[in-house]
This record gives C-alpha cells, structure tokens and sequence, in this order.
C-alpha cells in the first residue's frame, strides 16, 4: 500500500475579475492516497482522494457625486465653472466571503463510489450570529455492470450505474447592510443661513430574519453506456427543498409608512424529474475521421409555496400550499333560464354592472328556448 501523498501547497492571489476594487484569493492543498492495483479493464482496485481548499474575497465599492447648475454656458461643463451647488454625496461599502471546502472521494474497484463534499461559507452581508452557513452533501454510486452476475452482458453493456446523492447550498446574494437600521442624509431646498439645509428620513423597516437561503436536493439516478459507449442514457428524479428563501415579506397597511423588507419569508418544495439519450459515432469522410454526436433531454418539475406569511389567504400574494405558476378562472355552470333563477343564485355582485343586463338578456334568450 502506497502512503499519501501530498501535493504542494497553492496560494493564487487572483486578479480582479473585471469587478474594480476586487480581490479573489484561493487555497487549495490535495492528498492522494491509493492501492496498487490492476482491475481486468485496467483501473485500480482501490483509489481515495482527499482534496481541501478555501476561498476569499474583498470588494470594496466607493462612489462620489456632485452636480451644480447655473453655469454661464453649455461649453464650460466642468464642476468649478457652476456657480450653485444643487447635490453632493457619496458612500462606501465592504463585502467580504469566506469560503473553506473539502472533497473526499473513495472508489473500490471501480464499483463502489463514494464521493462527500462540504462547504462552511461566511459572508459580511450577514449579522454576526448568522455569518456563517455549512452546506454538505454526499453520494454513492454502483457500478452493476461490474459484478460478476452481469457477464451476460458484456460485448454490449458499458457502464449501468444507479446512484443516490443528498446536498445542501447556501445562497447569500444580497445586498450588504440590510439588517442595519441607518438613516440617509439629503440636502433641504430650503436655504438656512447661506447654505441649503441637510435633513434626513425615518430608516425603513428591517427583516426578523436575514441568513443564508439554503436549497436541500435529494436525487436517485441511473447511467446507461452501451454498444462501445455510442448511446449514453441517463435518468434523474428530485426533490428539492427550498428553506429561509430571500423574498418580500408579507404585505403591509399603507398607513405602516413603509415598505415591507425582503427577509428569509418563505419555503420551496419542488419535483422534478429529468430524461436524456445521446448517441455519438465516427466515421471516414473523405479520408478523415468524422466525429459527431446528439444528444436528446426532455424534463419537467412542480414547485409549491410550504411556507409563507398569508393569513388571509389573498390570492394575489404567495400562499402556503400555491403551485407556481398556477392559474385561476372561473368556472361557467351554465346559462340562466330566467329571472327566477337569477334571484335564487349565488350573489353575482362581484361581476362588473355592465356584465348583468348582459347575464339577464341570456337567461332570457335561454327561457325562449324551452
């Protein structure tokens, strides 16, 4: 048995990205270890490798705006040549992520698959008490074209793989201080002393709740290779929950003041499943090999709302039990016979008047009918 082995460390300091005020930096530290050993299709017997690395990244964004007006002409547009200051402001931000990650994976004779990541983000856009998200995930896979009961196939069958897999991600894509209460200071027209005044607003209403959004997907899957690896198959199915998802909140009075603040306000239940075939060949083509290949993907999922502040029940807001996407109608029962039967329905009041002369003129039609 050959002892791990450790590759070099790897600092990289990476450029930025094309976001100004960037900085991207990376960690990554790999270990191999394996058996020695020869499978009949020429793979090892045993493989692990073991990989570990982190990630961080720096953003800091500055913006500074002035404006005068009153200028003596439309040639001299520089700042100085105004002569009445209307606007000057400016701000700052710092986004800071921190991200260590860490893959293992195990393979026993090119049979048995075993692959576990993780992940432990920090993001400054978050409170202190949720800074910080862990995100795993796991799968196994076997190979039951491999086993010995599956000689039958061999000459035809390339690869059928079933496999299970569970694992979780954090989404932290928001804007930075919004669990803050602050206050934005404006310049007043009016003049007090021999400057405009400087004011400011009431802050906006923050969320209860403000963490990582985190997406759970449980899948079961199968791979299929056959006739030299020419037609490929491969068929997922999922459940994937949706937890602490970033949205608007629930809807607010207009005598509240404020909008309602987006916040982790709802949950996500989604099935889904997922069908591809592929066939890839060659052939000569004037004295050249030609290579090619399709590939056919046909799939389909549900969502529903499982979580969601709507204790009215509006319709026109996300509800607990909504299908996304779902659409909403009426229902005809039919046409009136007459006014007799008009006055013994249910209450048409929420028709629009001009639709009731017309409802009554159809009932009455309908009644000439008989």
């Amino acid at each position: 048995k050959s002892p791990c082995v450790r590759t070099p460390d790897v600092l990289a300091i990476l450029p930025n990205l094309g976001f100004p005020r960037s900085r991207v930096a990376l960690f990554l530290r790999r270990n191999l270890c394996y058996t020695v050993g020869k499978s009949p299709k020429g793979g090892l017997l045993m493989a692990e490798r073991r990989v570990f690395a982190g990630y961080y990244k720096r953003y800091d964004g500055k913006n500074f705006q002035a404006k005068k007006r009153d200028y003596f002409n439309n040639q001299l547009t520089a700042l100085s040549v105004g002569s009445t200051m209307e606007d000057i402001s400016g701000g700052s931000s710092l986004e800071l992520l921190f991200s260590y990650f860490g893959r293992i994976t195990y393979d026993y004779k090119e049979k048995y698959l075993i692959d576990v990541t993780a992940r432990y983000d920090g993001s400054s856009n978050f409170a202190a008490n949720n800074k910080w998200g862990f995100f795993p995930s796991a799968s196994v896979g076997w190979r039951l074209s491999e086993e010995k009961f599956m000689g039958w196939s061999e000459g035809w069958l390339d690869n059928f793989k079933i496999r299970l897999s569970a694992g979780s991600m954090g989404n932290g894509n928001i804007d930075p201080y919004k669990y803050i209460d602050y206050m934005t200071l404006k310049s007043s027209t009016v003049v007090i002393g021999n400057a405009l005044g400087t004011y400011t607003v009431a802050p906006g209403a923050i969320p209860l709740s403000l963490t990582w959004e985190t997406s759970t997907t449980y899948d079961v899957g199968a791979d299929l290779d056959l006739f030299k690896n020419r037609l490929t198959m491969g068929f997922d199915w999922y459940r994937r929950y949706t937890t602490d998802m970033y949205t608007v909140g629930v809807s607010l009075p207009a005598v509240y003041g404020t909008a309602a603040p987006k916040g982790n306000n709802a949950s996500l239940k989604t099935n889904g499943w997922e069908l591809s075939v592929g066939w890839r060949d060659s052939f000569r083509l004037a004295g050249k090999e030609f290579r090619y290949g399709v590939k056919a993907m046909v799939w389909d999922s549900r969502t529903w709302v499982t979580k969601y502040i709507n204790p009215t029940g509006n319709l026109d807001d996300y509800y607990e039990g909504m299908e996304l996407g779902e659409i909403w109608g009426y229902r005809v029962e039919g046409l009136f016979r007459d006014q007799d039967d008009i006055d013994s329905h249910a209450t048409q009041s929420f028709h629009p008047a001009h639709n009731l002369p017309l409802l009554a003129m159809i009932a009455k039609q309908r009644g000439g009918f008989n």
